[in-house]
C-alpha cells in the first residue's frame, strides 16, 4: 500500500508574541481540519474493526447529517454533548457530528471513577448520545476560533470531579505533534478510549487520512495527563506522539537539585470547567503546575521522579 502523505510544511513551531511556543499555519478550529482531510481521502478506509468499518465518504456524509439533525434539535456553538465510553463506528459518528455542529463533545475516562450523571450535571450537557442520533441536512459549522472549547474530559481525581477543557488550539497542537511523530505519512490509531492521548490519536487519524484499526500494532497514542492534551510530561522524544520542545512543550523544574514540574504550551488546557478555585491554582501565569516531582538530567532531559498525584488520566 502507497504511503498516505499528511505533513504539512507550512505548519511552523514560533515564538509568539506572549512568549509561548505555538504552531503557525494551524487552521482555527478541529471541525474545518477534519473536514479538508475527510474530502481529500473521501474514498480512503477510515474505519476499519474487524469487518465493520466505514470510508471517509460513508464517514463524514453520516457525520454532517447528524451534525444537522442536532441543529435542528437546537444544540448551539458551544453546547456540550455526553458521548459514550466505548469506541464503535456509531460514536465516531457522534463525536464527529458533534464537532461539525459546534457542540462540544464530552467523554468520561472509561476507568468507572466518574459517573455519567453527576458528568451531565456538572457540564450541563444537553444530549446524551444513547442509540438516539438525530438526522438532518448536510451541516459544517466553520466559524469556531482557537481559543474556543473543544473537548472537555472528565475524570475523578482526589480533588473529586473534574473536566479539564480543552480549546481548539490544544487539540489542534496535539494532533500536529502526532502528525510529526509520524514523520509525514497519514496515521493509524487503535480504538481506544483509554486515555486523552488515545482520542487525540484517533482526531490525528481522521486529520491525516489515517485509519481507525483493531492492532496498529503501536502504543495507542500519547500516555500524558489531560492538562496537556496527551503530552507527556517527561520530555522524552521517542514517545509515541512527541513531547518537550517537537510539540511546543516547554518545562521548568523549580528548584535547582529537583522540584515541581512546571509546563507550558499549546496544548496546556485553559484550566478546569466550573472550577476556577481549582484553575486558579494550577495554572499560573501561563504555566500549569503539574504535582510532579521532577529532576532535569545532565543530558538535558526532563526525569519524573515521583509521579504527579494531580493529573488527570
Amino acid at each position: 500500500m502507497a504511503t498516505r502523505e499528511c505533513s504539512r510544511p507550512d505548519i511552523v513551531l514560533r515564538r509568539a508574541n506572549d512568549g509561548m511556543l505555538r504552531f503557525s499555519g494551524l487552521e482555527p478550529s478541529l471541525s474545518e481540519v477534519l473536514d479538508v482531510a475527510a474530502s481529500a481521502h473521501r474514498g480512503d478506509v477510515a474505519i476499519d474493526l474487524d469487518g465493520d468499518g466505514v470510508d471517509y465518504r460513508a464517514l463524514w456524509h453520516s457525520a454532517t447529517r447528524i451534525a444537522g439533525g442536532l441543529v435542528e434539535w437546537g444544540v448551539h456553538v458551544g453546547d456540550r454533548l455526553l458521548l459514550g465510553p466505548a469506541f464503535s463506528v456509531e460514536w465516531a459518528h457522534s463525536l464527529l457530528g458533534t464537532i461539525l455542529a459546534g457542540g462540544v463533545p464530552v467523554v468520561v475516562a472509561p476507568d468507572g471513577a466518574a459517573d455519567p450523571a453527576e458528568v451531565v450535571r456538572d457540564c450541563g450537557a444537553l444530549r446524551v448520545f444513547d442509540g438516539e442520533r438525530p438526522h438532518g441536512p448536510a451541516y459544517v459549522d466553520d466559524g469556531a476560533a482557537p481559543d474556543e472549547l473543544a473537548l472537555l474530559w472528565y475524570s475523578h481525581t482526589h480533588d473529586g470531579l473534574v473536566g479539564v477543557e480543552l480549546t481548539n488550539e490544544n487539540v489542534l497542537s496535539a494532533v500536529e505533534a502526532c502528525r510529526r511523530g509520524g514523520d509525514g505519512a497519514a496515521i493509524d490509531a487503535a480504538p481506544s478510549l483509554a486515555s486523552v492521548g488515545s482520542l487525540v490519536r484517533i482526531l490525528a487519524a481522521f486529520a491525516s487520512g489515517g485509519r481507525v484499526v483493531r492492532d496498529t500494532g503501536r502504543p495507542v497514542g500519547p500516555a500524558g495527563p489531560a492538562e496537556t492534551t496527551g503530552i507527556p510530561l517527561d520530555g522524552r522524544s521517542e514517545t509515541e506522539g512527541g513531547a518537550g520542545l517537537s510539540a511546543g512543550i516547554e518545562y521548568v523544574v523549580a528548584g535547582p537539585g529537583g522540584g515541581e514540574l512546571l509546563c507550558r504550551g499549546p496544548s496546556v488546557a485553559r484550566g478546569y470547567w466550573n472550577r476556577p478555585a481549582l484553575t486558579g491554582a494550577r495554572f499560573r501565569r501561563g504555566w500549569f503546575h503539574t504535582g510532579t516531582t521532577a529532576a532535569v538530567g545532565t543530558d538535558g532531559q526532563v526525569r519524573i521522579v515521583d509521579p504527579a498525584i494531580r493529573r488527570t488520566p
